[in-house]
């Protein structure tokens, strides 16, 4: 909300009527908004895209990706492009290609390999059949 400005009526009406309607609405409980939402990437969505992860950041939506490649792949290495900063929680930060970020909390299982963006050679040469990243 501080990034829309400090106490701006606009904003304290918004956040008021959400509240007063739905102030939360975690997956554990029905939620008919959420359900309504469901609806919809269904009609938009192709055939084979079934099932949704609903979060609420970036980096939640890297770390529920990092979990879905490695239990449809089975590989435990990760290929990230360099320059890239993927958020500040454990899993998306070994991804993050600047040193500073990630360096003070390494090493890193599994091993992130780092390419240079839109080199399809680099990454080709990174992803392997049973490991999917060198750990560079």
């Amino acid at each position: 909300m501080a990034l829309l400005g400090h106490s701006h009526p606009a904003i304290i009406e918004a956040v008021t009527a959400q509240a007063a309607q739905l102030i939360t609405c975690p997956e554990i409980f029905y939620n008919d908004q959420r359900a309504r939402l469901y609806e919809t990437l269904e009609t938009v969505l192709p055939d084979e895209i079934n099932r949704f992860f609903l979060c609420n950041s970036g980096a939640e939506a890297i770390e529920g990706a990092l979990k879905v490649a490695r239990l449809l792949t089975g590989r435990t290495g990760i290929v990230a492009a360099k320059r890239g900063f993927h958020g500040r929680t454990l899993g998306a930060l070994s991804l993050t290609w600047n040193k500073d970020y990630r360096e003070p909390f390494a090493p890193w299982q599994p091993a992130v390999t780092h390419v240079t963006f839109n080199d399809l050679g680099a990454a080709r040469a990174a992803i392997n059949e049973g490991y999917g990243g060198g750990g560079r």
